[in-house]
């Protein structure tokens, strides 16, 4: 379930979570998805003003960048289109970095993390919408409408009360003199409504309501999921304060003249090696490799490497984690 993200939303905990009962959650979680699916198409298909949950595609920009790790890692990755993220590309980029081989590397959540990192923000949408907006994260090209957790989500308490009002108020004639009946609850009468189901001051009520509750809903979204990545971080601080001293496997996720960043496993908190920390040679930055290289020694440390790192120093409050990396690289392969 970490492929998709509302792994993070839903648990609360995102890769943080540990539990005997995964498998359960995921099917539990994709039973959730397709009833908030088949709510929010009903809505639209019946003409109901509802709120829904969209995502673009993730910029090109930004994937290229999580491309060249993977491809620094020999995975051998690309768009079809260099300018443009397909949900194709997103999906074979997907099955491979959670293939067999990766899976035994140990890089795979590393990867995963990182390319989740590269979606654009969920926003809330009044539908119908002018234009069709889908979900990226989810796959899905219709607009996202959730239901499931009105005790939680604003949003979905409103769309709850917009089926209401379609079952209670809607239309199911066009007038009271009209043959044709079409039953509100199913799909079965979908290709037959020519008419608003929602009386005309209902509909034009309810719509300027949600409305006026968009901006309240979009801006209390970001606050949670920035109070929740502000968590996520707090958390991995707190494991990485607990374990000071120890040692554990890792991916070099970037690398700058001043060092390199390495996620680190279990929990995917990110930590920088210093290049003062590498005291056995000097180390030269070399751009175009990603790599920073010993003049002596001839060894690296590149990008989509994986190290042991030993946890020097953590900065509870700034998340900030210093590393120390325990080897001298590999070889430097000048074809490279």
């Amino acid at each position: 379930d970490l492929l998709t993200p509302h792994s993070a939303d839903e648990s609360g905990y995102g890769p943080l979570l540990i539990s005997d009962r995964l498998g359960a959650h995921a099917l539990m979680t994709e039973i959730l998805l397709l009833a908030n699916q088949i709510l929010g198409h009903h809505l639209r298909q019946l003409g109901i003003p509802s709120l829904a949950r969209v995502q673009p595609a993730p910029a090109a920009e930004a994937l290229q960048s999580f491309l060249r790790l993977a491809n620094a890692m020999k995975l051998d990755l690309n768009l079809q289109d260099p300018a443009v993220v397909t949900l194709a590309d997103w999906q074979r980029i997907c099955a491979r970095i959670t293939a067999p081989d990766v899976l035994a590397s140990g890089a795979s959540p590393a990867l995963v993390a990182q390319m989740l990192a590269t979606l654009p923000p969920v926003e809330y949408r009044l539908q119908p919408l002018e234009e069709q907006l889908g979900h990226f994260g989810l796959g899905l090209k219709e607009p996202y409408a959730t239901f499931t957790a009105p005790l939680r989500r604003y949003a979905d308490l409103l769309n709850l009360r917009a089926l209401h009002l379609a079952l209670s108020k809607g239309r199911e004639r066009r007038s009271s003199r009209s043959k044709t009946v079409v039953d509100l609850h199913g799909p079965s009468g979908y290709g037959q409504i020519d008419w608003q189901v929602l009386p005309p001051k209902v509909q034009e009520e309810w719509q300027a309501f949600l409305q006026a509750q968009l901006p309240k809903i979009q801006e209390g979204y970001r606050i949670r999921q920035q109070a929740e990545r502000e968590l996520m971080g707090l958390k991995r601080s707190e494991f990485m304060q607990k374990h000071l001293g120890e040692v554990f496997p890792g991916l070099i996720i970037g690398v700058q003249n001043y060092g390199f960043f390495v996620q680190v496993d279990p929990i995917l908190a990110e930590g920088l090696v210093r290049v003062s920390t590498l005291k056995n040679d000097w180390y030269e930055y070399r751009s175009r490799q990603q790599a920073l290289v010993g003049r002596k020694s001839r060894r690296q440390f590149r990008l989509g490497d994986r190290v042991e790192v030993q946890i020097k120093n953590v900065d509870y409050y700034r998340q900030q984690i210093d590393l120390a990396v325990i080897g001298e690289g590999r070889p430097y392969e000048e074809e490279e």
